[in-house]
């Protein structure tokens, strides 16, 4: 299983550097200024319907973050982990935890569009980008939580 050791700490690495590139990448600069307008129904209803998403992505990533965090605090019962079933764990957990980090960057960028009265600036590629990131975080970590069955699953040892 030294390879699967191997695997982990390659998406472990790539996680965290990863992370805190598209970090860089997806950091708000400046608010841009806009003329105020009107918010129209269609509008409002893909408002509502990008908050629905990031509210459901950022509760699945608070949950997955503290299930698995419980885990391997060892405060709820598990299966036992090997050295590198760990390092995906905690790659999981990173990937939830940049999941709800750009969830909230783009509600707080939501606000601020709301706020000066600029729906238009929802669809900015600058504003995209938590919103794409959160997105990518979340598949991200669940697609670590696949691999991970998937090597239990595939495990000899029975």
């Amino acid at each position: 299983m030294r390879h699967v050791e191997l695997l982990a700490k390659l998406a472990l690495t790539l996680s965290i550097a990863g992370g805190l590139i598209y970090l860089y990448y997806a950091w708000p600069s400046d608010f841009p200024g806009c003329a105020s307008t009107k918010v129209t129904d269609a509008q409002k209803l893909a408002i509502a319907e990008l908050t629905d998403i990031v509210k459901w992505i950022f509760g699945l990533s608070v949950g997955m973050i503290g299930l698995y965090g419980s885990i391997m605090l060892r405060m709820k019962d598990g299966p036992s982990l090997t050295r590198g079933g760990k390092m995906l764990v905690m790659t999981s957990i990173v990937c939830f935890s940049f999941a709800a980090y750009f969830a909230v960057i783009w509600r707080r960028l939501l606000s601020q569009a709301l706020y000066v009265d600029c729906p238009s600036l929802i669809a900015q590629p600058w504003m995209a980008r938590s919103f794409d990131a959160q997105t990518y975080f979340f598949v991200a970590g669940i697609a670590v939580i696949g691999f991970m069955v998937a090597l239990v699953a595939l495990d000899g040892n029975d």
